[in-house]
């Protein structure tokens, strides 16, 4: 059975285009926990508290806002994860 965040289900952006990831943070926020914050890219890890599920939070600026979104990583490494990490745009 899948878990209500759907990790499962989401992967990255295939595009600039972030606005259904952008609402499934909104939707999710309330189960994720945060892991590591990384100021200096605008990401963040998160865990899911129900599966265990890892979320990437990054962030796009818009010229007129900075809007985040979610979508899943598979690691073993979360912190590792995260310092590796470049902001998909």
């Amino acid at each position: 059975m899948s878990c209500s965040c759907e990790h499962d289900r989401w992967a990255p952006p295939p595009t600039r285009e972030i606005g259904p990831w952008g609402w499934h943070e909104v939707a999710i926020r309330d189960q994720l926990e945060l892991i590591k914050a990384d100021g200096s890219k605008w990401m963040s890890v998160y865990r899911c508290r129900e599966c265990g599920g890892y979320w990437c939070q990054d962030s796009m600026m818009s010229g007129h806002a900075d809007l985040s979104y979610v979508y899943p990583i598979h690691t073993d490494d979360p912190v590792g994860w995260l310092d590796a990490a470049e902001n998909l745009h």
